[in-house]
């Protein structure tokens, strides 16, 4: 099949940046590897002024869930889209009308499924190992898009 690195565009990046930027607070959820860039994110954001939260513990899901409402965003990073507690808080907080940004590695899993704004990092080779590091390069090079992004948005302001 088809073999991209990288699948995104300004478009998508455009719209992530203004609901960020539109938001009272940015919760980020990733575990695993995917919460190292998850730090990462929330690194980025606070950086520029934006009001983040790395949710680091799982069992915060519920907490987190009942204390935001829809002024808030949720930013997910997941590579399979399918972790159990991830997905649970994807279902929270479309209930409480946040707005879900996904960033995950297969097109088709239950996390980008609900998200509004969707970005996938690498999937396509066989060998879980090099699949896994080039999805993370990925992940990571799409949270670096969107800081830019952001500042470009900021500076126009």
């Amino acid at each position: 099949g088809e073999r991209t690195f990288f699948l995104t565009d300004e478009r998508t990046l455009e719209e992530a940046a203004e609901t960020i930027l539109r938001s009272r607070l940015i919760y980020i959820f990733g575990v695993g590897l995917s919460g190292q860039i998850a730090a990462m994110l929330e690194n980025l954001l606070l950086k520029q002024g934006v009001k983040a939260l790395f949710v680091r513990d799982g069992n915060n899901i519920a907490t987190i869930a009942d204390t935001g409402n829809a002024e808030d965003a949720v930013i997910l990073l997941s590579l399979s889209g399918q972790t159990k507690k991830m997905v649970e808080m994807a279902q929270k907080s479309k209930i409480k009308g946040m707005k879900l940004i996904s960033i995950t590695a297969f097109t088709d899993n239950e996390i980008q499924a609900m998200a509004d704004i969707r970005f996938y990092s690498y999937a396509g080779i066989s060998d879980t190992q090099t699949n896994d590091t080039l999805s993370r390069l990925g992940m990571h090079l799409i949270i670096c898009l969107l800081s830019e992004k952001l500042k470009e948005l900021r500076q126009k302001q």
